[in-house]
């Protein structure tokens, strides 16, 4: 690992904590928080094309469960809330 790559997450990983927390300022808590959950896929898309770490059909598997039931939640509390 270089530094390039050291410092890229650095960045990256202060980005995202600062956009949390203007969601949080802005947005109802549980919709930031159920969004937040998509930082589990991030996380193993920098592992697999920043750091090289191959990614497992288990690992994908998750990923996926992750983005999908987060992506039906928030389409129902987006209906619920018009």
């Amino acid at each position: 690992m270089d530094k390039f790559s050291l410092a890229f997450g650095a960045i990256v990983g202060s980005a995202c904590i600062h956009g949390q927390t203007l969601a949080y300022q802005k947005a109802p808590a549980s919709f930031v928080s159920l969004i937040s959950f998509i930082g589990v896929v991030y996380a193993m898309l920098a592992d697999a094309f920043i750091f090289e770490v191959t990614v497992d059909i288990n690992e994908l598997i998750g990923a996926t469960a992750i983005l999908t039931v987060t992506i039906i939640i928030a389409i129902i509390k987006l209906s619920k809330a018009k």
